[in-house]
């Protein structure tokens, strides 16, 4: 892995690519906490329920204080994936003001919008 700039759209990884086409559509569309939500609706939902069911395991079978642990870690990872999509969204104003559009699109192998034309 390189940790260069990718100067060619072959350079980029899926990862890349995806947050790439996160980003031009953010640019399009400022984010808000629904569509950030709505992107990570599958993450978050495997997470409340991996974590529940492990409480509720530890619970059933006599473990209290394990299930408790438990449950407070998956609510603290809940919380604390909540307070980093509320500071992406409030932070993106100042994101969106220095990222360079046309080189987005040129990555994404999509044509340059007219009005960024000069």
């Amino acid at each position: 892995m390189s940790f260069a700039p990718p100067e060619h759209p072959a350079d980029l990884t899926p990862l890349q690519r995806r947050a790439l086409q996160n980003t031009r559509a953010f640019l399009d569309e400022p984010p808000t906490m629904l569509t950030l939500l709505r992107k990570g609706l599958l993450r978050l939902t495997f997470l409340v329920l991996y974590f529940g069911i492990c409480g509720a395991g530890f619970l059933y079978y006599g473990y209290p204080v394990v299930a408790a642990f438990i449950v407070g870690m998956g609510t603290g990872a809940v919380v604390l994936s909540l307070g980093a999509s509320r500071q992406f969204v409030n932070l993106w104003p100042v994101s969106a003001a220095i990222i360079d559009r046309r080189k987005v699109d040129y990555l994404l192998g999509e044509p340059p919008d007219p009005v960024d034309q000069p």
